[in-house]
């Protein structure tokens, strides 16, 4: 298992966290928390937990290594941490490490330390999504095992994709022994096969519903615990999708030489080729779509009508939240467009960015380029031009309102509602408060980095830890975690008006 490897703390004043500021404004209170100081620090494994409330970090102790959580280092020293091995759970209430000690691996859930393994897998340790479970897989022996809340199961030749169901009461995985893949849930084996498509098990939204599709020979078979299995002579990757309310399963197959989709087993269309990871069920459940192709044209099908023929159809379609609008992007010759609802949305040299419905699904935006020039599209209307769109634009809460931020030369805006602020050296971490009435962002002038909260400038620290975003916990409040010389710390940015 490759550990965190040892750098040079002065990486810490490198790009990735930056800056130093000397400004907080009359009307906006900020708290700081000290988590810690930087001596020593291994840069790689700040953690920083998804309420931005938190950080947890490994620091150098002679040749060992100690774990921090909040400034606060752990009992016991450890001989390494594996790379990727520090984990926040979804509400980060809890944490999860890889730790090695006596030349062996622990998890520590919680500050509690499971049995010894050779190793673990890389990136497979997760947490349930309502956060009170983990798993991780486990080398033993030359075996892989799956470590389910500090209990293993069965050991195989390897396992791939191990995962929760969305109600965090079951897992799933994909087992191999020599050469036949077992799919496996809740530790409870499916008949061997050949191969499995995308080698996972899916479960359906509400948990009930569980499907995956297997070869025997030449043989392929969709197998769902909700009905027969149904037989094909192949099947596009990525295409076995559940809808939202769960009644529906999709897949891309292929029958007599003609690929089509199913609906429940319910055969669509014929077409020469429909697009891998191409298949999508609106939020409503209520349509179904997909990239086809036909005499060597592309097409988005919607419910069951051909849209436009299209040279190239780079990216899946998608589904506005209220499920009445659907876009996509489109080339034809020299000239992209974005299609809504199978209309061209104008012509560009290029789409640079997917299409962003915004919340309740009544607007539609998107980064497109002519002639060198970089913009946002917003409703049909093409916005400021820049040399680049740094980041994709961004709607509020009600959708009334969109932020994104644009650069020329070396100089960065802000631009809040079509409108572009003064010039900035860095502009970042844009973020609307639940209520959509505020909106707060990163600005960088003259050498000085400010969270800017409503046009207030505030904050006195030196950058961001990477991976810190600023995070609203309540409509006029946020979270962030950042440092200034040595010390480590978060903040809490308040409104004072609290309006």
């Amino acid at each position: 298992m490759k550990s965190i490897r040892l750098y040079c703390i002065a990486i810490l004043a490198l790009a990735a966290l930056c800056f130093e500021s000397r400004a907080t404004a009359a009307d906006v209170d900020v708290k700081e928390t000290p988590l810690g100081t930087t001596h020593l620090l291994i840069i790689k494994s700040l953690t920083p937990s998804p309420d931005g409330r938190h950080l947890a970090y490994v620091k150098t102790k002679g040749k060992a290594m100690e774990i921090v959580v909040d400034g606060k280092p752990m009992p016991t020293d450890y001989q390494g941490l594996a790379e990727n091995g520090m984990l926040f759970s979804p509400d980060s209430k809890h944490t999860a490490f890889l730790a090695q000690t006596s030349g062996k691996w622990i998890v520590l859930a919680d500050g509690n330390a499971s049995q010894p393994y050779n190793t673990f897998a890389k990136a497979s340790l997760a947490f349930s999504p309502d956060s009170s479970r983990w798993l991780v897989t486990a080398d033993e022996a030359g075996k892989r095992l799956l470590l389910v809340d500090n209990k293993p199961g069965k050991a195989y030749d390897d396992i791939v994709h191990p995962r929760f169901s969305p109600d965090s009461r079951h897992t799933a995985y994909a087992a191999r022994v020599g050469a036949q893949w077992i799919p496996a849930i809740d530790g409870v084996e499916g008949p061997a096969c050949d191969a499995l498509i995308d080698q996972a098990v899916q479960f359906s939204p509400d948990s009930s519903r569980t499907a995956y599709v297997a070869r025997s020979g030449e043989k392929w078979q969709i197998i769902a615990n909700s009905g027969p299995a149904q037989a094909c002579e192949a099947v596009a990757p990525g295409t076995l999708v559940f809808s939202p309310d769960s009644k529906h399963l999709a897949c891309a197959v292929q029958r007599n030489g003609n690929w089509m989709v199913l609906d429940n087993a319910a055969e669509g269309k014929p077409y020469d080729r429909i697009v891998d990871g191409s298949v999508a069920f609106s939020p409503d459940s209520k349509h179904l779509c997909f990239i086809g192709e036909k005499a060597g044209k592309m097409l988005v099908v919607a419910d069951g009508v051909d849209g436009p023929a299209c040279d190239i159809i780079e990216a899946p379609p998608i589904y506005s939240a209220d499920s009445r609008h659907l876009a996509y992007a489109a080339h034809n010759g020299k000239e992209y467009s974005m299609l809504l609802d199978g209309k061209p949305v104008g012509t560009y040299d290029a789409i640079i960015s997917k299409p962003i419905f915004s919340p309740d699904g009544g607007r539609l935006a998107f980064v497109a380029r002519r002639g060198g020039e970089a913009f946002v599209v917003a409703d049909g209307k093409e916005g400021e031009s820049f040399g680049e769109i740094l980041d994709a634009p961004l709607f509020s809460p009600d959708g009334k309102r969109l932020a994104y931020a644009g650069r020329r030369g070396k100089e960065q805006f802000a631009v809040i509602d079509g409108k572009a602020g003064d010039a900035s050296q860095a502009v970042g971490r844009m973020t609307f408060g639940p209520d959509a009435k505020h909106l707060a962002y990163a600005s960088q002038v003259g050498g000085d980095l400010h969270i800017v909260f409503d046009d207030t400038p505030c904050g006195d620290f030196a950058g961001f830890i990477h991976g810190a975003n600023l995070v609203f916990d309540s409509p006029t409040s946020l979270n962030t975690i950042v440092y200034r010389g040595t010390q480590l710390m978060t903040i809490h940015v308040v409104l004072k008006s609290g309006k």
